[in-house]
Order: structure tokens, then sequence, then C-alpha cells
């Protein structure tokens, strides 16, 4: 799936999964509360937006979605948040705006 979104925990709990080269799906990360997900195919540089891994909702969950240009902009008008998503160097909210 083409990640158009990454999606903030508002409330409950979600499992990472990922699918090994023998087909197995293995459970690699637990999320709570105020964690995030999706993000990675939002920043992609080398233009592969596809996600890396399914997640699933242990029970009920409340998801906040985020948009790319929402995104965009939040790291515009928030730079301390590019470094909470890893995003490295002031210039790099230029490289992503411009894309």
């Amino acid at each position: 799936e083409i990640g158009k979104e990454m999606y903030i925990i508002n409330h409950g709990k979600l499992e990472c999964i990922v699918t090994t080269e023998s087909g197995e799906r293995i459970v690699v990360a637990t999320l709570t509360e105020g964690k995030y997900f999706g993000e990675i195919a939002l920043l992609s540089f080398e233009g592969n937006n596809r996600r890396t891994a399914d997640v699933r909702s242990v029970g009920y969950s409340e998801l906040l979605v985020l948009s790319k240009k929402a995104l965009m902009s939040a790291l515009v008008d928030y730079p301390e948040a590019r470094k909470q998503l890893g995003i490295p160097g002031s210039n790099s909210v230029f490289l992503l705006t411009e894309r």
C-alpha cells in the first residue's frame, strides 16, 4: 500500500507486524498512546512511499490522521518536530516541501 497519511495514537494499543521472507508474520513493536506510525512512507526521499509494516489494533483504538501536506506544513511551523521524526538538518524541510 502506498502511504499518504501518518497516524497518531490518541487512545489504545496497536501492533506493528512485518512479514519475513519465509512468509511468517511477526509483531515487531507495540505502540500506545502518543506514539505514531506511517511517517516513513511520507518522508521517503527515494520516491518509495510504500508502507514497510502492517499495523493492527489490539482492542478499541482512536487514531488521529495527518496528511503529507499537513505534516510538511507542521514541520515548517514546528522545526523541533524534525528531531522527533529523525529528520536531520534544517535543510530537510526545504527539500520535503519542494517535492
